[in-house]
C-alpha cells in the first residue's frame, strides 16, 4: 500500500507542479487546470463532465485565480493560510462572546500550535469552509440571523455537508425564538439554484468521489465520533446549555458527526478537522470554567 501511494504521489507531483498534499487537494487541483485551459469540468481532456470534486466552488475560484497566471498549488497554499487566521480569529471572537475570553484565545493558540491540522488539510479548501462555519456559529450567537444564514447556505456550496451548519443556527434561532422565514428564505433560494445547476450539468449535486469514498471506507475504516469529542461536548453542553455560541457549537458538531457517521464515509483526518476546532474550543471553555 505505501509503495502504490509513493508511486501515486509522484505522479501528482509530476502532473501539477508545486504540488505535495494528498489525493482529494490534487483532484480538485486537476479540475481547476482544465477549467482554466478551457477544457470544462473534467478530470481528462474530452471526457464526460463528471462532478468528481467535493467542492466544485473551490475548484471554480482555483479556475479563475489561475486564469489571472497564479500557480494553483500555492495559490491554494496561501487561501488556506488566510482561512486559517480567519478561524483563529473567529475561535477567539466565539470564545469572548460565550464570556469566556481566555478560553477563545489559548483554543485558537492550541489549535494551530502543531502540525497536526496543518497537515491534515494541506491545500484543501478546508480552512476556508471551516472559516464559514465558525463564522455562521458567531453570527447566530450574535444575533445576526441573516449572516448566519447565508454563511451557512456559503459553506453547504463549498461542500455539501455543509448543510449541517446551516441547519445547525437555523434550530439555534428556532431555540431561541429569534428565527424568521424571512430571512432564511433567500439563503436557501440560492442554495437550491446551485444544487440545480449541479444536478443540470452533473446529473446529481452528490460528488462522485463522495460515493467511491462510502466503498473506500472498507479499507481506511469507517468514520466514528471520538470519544473525547463526545466527553468535551456533553461536558459543555451541561455546563453552558444555555449559551448561544455553545448552542451553536453544540448543534453543528452533532449534526456533522452524526451525518458523517450515517453516510459512513471512511476514516481521513480532513473530516475530522473542522470538528477539530470546534471541540478544541469546548474544552477551552471547560476548561476555564472549571478554574
Amino acid at each position: 500500500t505505501r509503495v502504490r501511494s509513493s508511486a501515486a504521489s509522484d505522479v501528482y507531483k509530476r502532473q501539477v507542479p508545486g504540488y505535495d498534499g494528498n489525493d482529494d487537494a490534487y483532484i480538485t487541483y486537476v479540475y481547476a487546470r482544465n477549467l482554466a485551459r478551457g477544457l470544462g469540468f473534467v478530470f481528462y481532456p474530452g471526457a464526460q463532465q463528471v462532478l468528481g470534486t467535493t467542492t466544485p466552488l473551490y475548484a471554480l475560484l482555483l479556475a479563475a485565480l489561475a486564469k489571472m497566471g497564479l500557480p494553483i498549488p500555492q495559490t491554494s497554499m496561501v487561501l488556506g493560510a488566510l482561512g486559517a487566521v480567519a478561524c483563529a480569529a473567529l475561535m477567539a471572537a466565539l470564545g469572548k462572546r460565550a464570556g469566556y475570553p481566555a478560553a477563545g484565545i489559548a483554543a485558537a493558540a492550541l489549535a494551530f500550535a502543531g502540525p497536526g491540522w496543518w497537515r491534515a488539510v494541506a491545500g484543501m479548501e478546508t480552512p476556508l469552509y471551516a472559516a464559514l462555519i465558525l463564522g455562521a456559529i458567531y453570527a447566530t450567537a450574535s444575533g445576526r440571523q441573516r449572516w448566519a444564514y447565508a454563511l451557512g447556505a456559503l459553506a453547504a456550496i463549498v461542500r455539501i455537508d455543509g448543510i449541517a451548519v446551516l441547519a445547525a443556527v437555523v434550530a439555534v434561532s428556532l431555540y431561541q425564538r429569534s428565527f424568521r422565514l424571512r430571512d432564511v428564505v433567500p439563503p436557501v433560494l440560492l442554495l437550491a439554484v446551485w444544487f440545480c445547476w449541479l444536478t443540470w450539468t452533473f446529473g446529481s449535486p452528490i460528488p462522485t468521489s463522495g460515493e467511491a469514498k462510502v466503498l473506500e471506507q472498507w479499507i481506511s475504516g469507517r468514520f466514528a465520533i471520538p470519544l473525547p469529542i463526545l466527553v468535551a461536548a456533553t461536558w459543555s453542553a451541561a455546563r453552558a446549555r444555555r449559551q448561544p455560541v455553545v448552542q451553536g457549537l453544540i448543534a453543528w458538531l452533532a449534526a456533522y458527526l452524526v451525518g458523517l457517521t450515517l453516510v459512513g464515509l471512511p476514516s481521513f483526518s480532513w473530516y475530522y478537522a473542522p470538528a477539530g476546532l470546534a471541540i478544541v474550543l469546548l474544552a477551552c471553555v471547560a476548561a476555564q470554567d472549571l478554574s
